[in-house]
């Protein structure tokens, strides 16, 4: 993002919901809207709607709470699918190393998400609140303190 404040790198042109659209040149690094879909707040609302954020700030704090969830969406998965393997008498040692395995994969995985929440907590909605860029408009999903509790 360093490099999008300092002027370096820009877009070419507004990103656009159609790919046959021709490409409109930017006149400011602050006209750009990325279209999300909330995740947390759609669950806990029962609505899901599409959320126009401005600014590459809003799109990588997106992209990275959507990766984060996916991590974490993924580790669960993964020790639902362990079953209650410590509590099996009959397991044989192989299988069970295989489970603890697969459990210690999923805390990596988990390990990682938390790492990306507290990165987004701490860099990235910050270098979006120093920017100026539309910070006022953003969902539940994208604030400090939620993105500080999903570290946890």
């Amino acid at each position: 993002m360093a490099c999008v404040a300092s002027g370096d790198i820009r877009l070419k042109s507004e990103p656009s919901e159609s790919f046959h659209l021709p490409p409109i040149p930017l006149t400011s690094m602050r006209s750009q809207e990325f279209s999300w879909r909330t995740t947390l707040s759609a669950n806990l609302f029962h609505t899901s709607p599409r959320i126009g954020l401005i600014s590459l700030h809003a799109d990588l704090a997106s992209s990275l709470l959507t990766y984060a969830f996916a991590l974490s969406n993924f580790a669960r998965v993964t020790v639902a699918s362990l079953g209650a393997y410590e509590h099996e008498r009959a397991i044989s040692d192989i299988e069970r190393k295989a489970k603890d395995e697969k459990l210690n994969f999923a805390v990596a995985l988990l390990c990682r998400a938390s790492g990306i929440y507290t990165h987004i907590s701490e860099k990235v909605l910050v270098d979006w609140d120093e920017a100026g860029e539309g910070a006022s408009g953003r969902p539940p999903d994208l604030s400090k303190e939620v993105n500080a509790a999903l570290a946890k």
